[in-house]
């Protein structure tokens, strides 16, 4: 028997939004894929040895996020810097099933001189003294790891604004 009145109506609402959730899930994987393919071959090489790593949970991401933190320096000077400092933080807030926030204007600009400044750094690693329990190797991938990471965001944001376009 086919339910009628308020259950048929819940039933319905709940199909639409199974079915949004569903296409919003696929909006966000064809751009994440489209970033992916956004980044050289080394980027993204460089962003798999980390979420492997990550994922892994070893002594090596330890140190490596420990040379990372050794590495930081303070937000560059960008006028598009804290909008999209702030719409990366809403990215990572967005839940399951909603659109991802649109970049600010100056994102990809923003996001492109941190990752110059990761490869800045990467060349940097060689004159610096490291904290105990931080290596070379692990400085070397921090800097290529962030680098790619900002490359990659950068990407993404280009992406979301082409599809919001």
């Amino acid at each position: 028997m086919k339910p009628r009145g308020k259950l048929a109506r819940i039933e319905t609402l709940e199909e639409q939004a199974q079915r949004r959730l569903i296409q919003v899930e696929a909006v966000k994987v064809a751009v994440t894929e489209r970033a992916m393919m956004g980044v050289s071959s080394e980027d993204r090489a460089a962003l798999y040895e980390h979420l492997d790593a990550q994922e892994a949970g070893s002594a090596w991401f330890a140190e490596v996020c420990r040379a990372s933190r050794a590495l930081e320096g303070p937000p560059i000077g960008h006028p598009a810097g804290e909008s999209t400092r702030a719409w990366l933080q809403a990215l990572d807030d967005t839940p399951e099933g909603q659109d991802d926030p649109i970049p600010p204007a100056g994102a990809v600009a923003y996001l492109s001189l941190e990752a110059a400044r990761c490869d800045t750094m990467l060349e940097y690693v060689y004159g610096v003294s490291f904290p105990d329990g931080v290596s070379l190797p692990a400085a070397q991938a921090a800097a290529r790891w962030s680098a790619a990471w900002w490359r990659y965001e950068a990407a993404y944001a280009r992406q979301l604004g082409e599809a919001a376009a």
